[in-house]
């Protein structure tokens, strides 16, 4: 396919990977129709936790400046492994 035709696309789900996918192939110049069920874009559940790589490509986009406002930025990290936490406890 050449880089300079982009066909028209069809993406379901406007979620941040939908709404990712439809950002980058419109500003390619692409006809993009997204399709969601939802009547409009609310809060759904608990959060989502974005990686430092994710965060990079929400900068690329130029979004990432209009969501840190409303962004939780956690002060630390704990990891943990499950399976040495519940041998320790048994032990």
């Amino acid at each position: 396919m050449s880089s300079a035709v982009l066909p028209e696309t069809l993406i379901v789900g406007g979620g941040i990977g939908g709404l990712s996918a439809a950002l980058c192939l419109a500003r390619r110049g692409g006809t993009v129709t997204v399709l969601e069920r939802s009547k409009s874009f609310a809060e759904v559940g608990a959060g989502i936790q974005l990686a430092p790589n994710a965060l990079r490509i929400l900068e690329r986009l130029g979004v990432l400046e209009k969501i840190m406002p409303v962004a939780v930025l956690p002060r630390r990290l704990v990891l943990a492994d499950a399976t040495r936490l519940a041998g320790a406890y048994l032990a």
